[in-house]
């Protein structure tokens, strides 16, 4: 039994004209999902074959008023200058009931969620098109929430990360450009209890693009990025889940380090686009899911002891082979590779097709996919039907 409720109300205002514009949004958004039952037979196997039922009760409201202020002004000589500021604040209160024979657990959960988002971006364009920018980003979380029940405990995550950006974008010819910014990640945390922790991490990406004619196009795409931590992966409170996992969070996690890149090759045609992609993908101190005994339990943790490497090969296209019909492909081949803790490799093979049909006032929509097997980030196989 799945019961949601919600309610949005969205409140805006704008002024613009030729040298400036200014936009600023007020929402609240309330979502209550009442009464939340699931059920299910759980079979024991080993020394003591059993059987049991088991059931889950939830019930969680949640309220978020936010504030969204955005600024644009174009300076002289072809200067501009783009701010924005956005606040919101979240309170979640939510309470899960879980019996299983004669076990039983309740968890009460109460959180406010605090987030304030600052960024200005600056630009200048030149006669012969070239750009320079300069962009800065500040973004400040705080999480705090206070855990009864069976458990009776606290949590407080304070993340602050501050990103700086220069970036450069020059035409070598009205076929070649290059377009890219290099910068600095500042991420700063701390958990109750806890270091603090700072790093400082490069970040980039660029971007070389070649028209080889009006139809053919060539680019090549590298980033450098960092994740995020939050707060159910780095606490070391322990939840029960049943009456066997607890799920306990790792405050020696590791911040991942993200290294993409990617070629692509891209025709157009007025009835048909086609695009050949290649992307190598690798993710260092990458955070898996991982499981220990401990006395009686099962401890469900996260550990950052993974290197990912992942090799992806696309090929899509569209085709609109009549006046009314469209079709969409998409042919796929990804490679992933743990060689961390966990050594494991699995390739995927991935195919759909989509097409729609316009007739009059009505659509026809067909959606094919190919059954597939994937293997997550968080290694983890998933079947895919369709």
């Amino acid at each position: 039994i799945n019961n949601n409720n919600t309610q949005y109300a969205q409140f805006n205002l704008k002024s613009i004209n030729d040298k400036r514009y200014l936009l600023g949004k007020l929402s609240i958004v309330r979502k209550e999902m009442p009464d939340n039952r699931t059920g299910r037979r759980i079979n024991y196997t080993g020394s003591n074959d059993s059987q049991t039922n088991a059931v889950s009760q939830s019930n969680e409201q949640n309220i978020k008023p936010a504030v969204e202020l955005y600024g644009g002004f174009k300076l002289p000589s072809n200067q501009n200058l783009d701010l924005s500021l956005i606040g919101s604040y979240n309170r979640n209160e939510y309470t899960r009931r879980y019996s299983e024979g004669n076990f039983l657990s309740v968890t009460n959960a109460d959180e406010d969620f605090y987030n304030i988002n600052i960024s200005a971006n600056y630009a200048k364009q030149f006669q012969n098109k070239n750009t320079i920018s300069a962009y800065f980003l500040d973004n400040y979380r705080s999480n705090q929430t206070k855990y009864t029940g069976n458990i009776d405990a606290s949590q407080q995550l304070f993340t602050n990360e501050a990103l700086l950006y220069i970036g450069y974008a020059h035409h070598f010819s009205s076929k070649f450009m290059l377009n890219t910014r290099l910068g600095l990640s500042w991420l700063k945390y701390e958990l109750k209890g806890e270091n603090q922790v700072n790093q400082i991490s490069p970040r980039a990406n660029s971007t070389i693009r070649y028209q080889i004619s009006e139809k053919h196009r060539l680019s090549q795409i590298a980033a450098i990025g960092n994740s995020f931590p939050t707060a159910n992966t780095l606490s070391n409170i322990n939840q029960l889940i049943d009456s066997i996992l607890i799920k306990r969070g790792n405050p020696g996690l590791d911040i991942t380090k993200i290294y993409n890149g990617a070629i692509m090759y891209d025709m157009f045609s007025s009835k048909f686009n086609m695009q050949l992609m290649f992307i190598n993908n690798l993710y260092k101190d990458m955070m898996i899911a991982d499981y220990f005994p401990e006395e009686d339990k099962m401890i469900f943790y996260s550990h950052s002891n993974e290197t990912i490497r992942q090799h992806i090969g696309v090929i899509s296209g569209t085709w609109n082979t009549a006046k009314n019909l469209f079709i969409k492909t998409e042919i796929a081949l990804i490679n992933t590779n743990f060689r961390g803790t966990v050594k494991d490799s699995h390739t995927t093979f991935r195919t759909t097709v989509d097409a729609n049909y316009s007739w009059k006032n009505f659509m026809l929509n067909l959606f094919a996919k190919a059954k597939e097997k994937q293997l997550t980030n968080s290694y983890i196989y998933e079947q895919h039907y369709t």
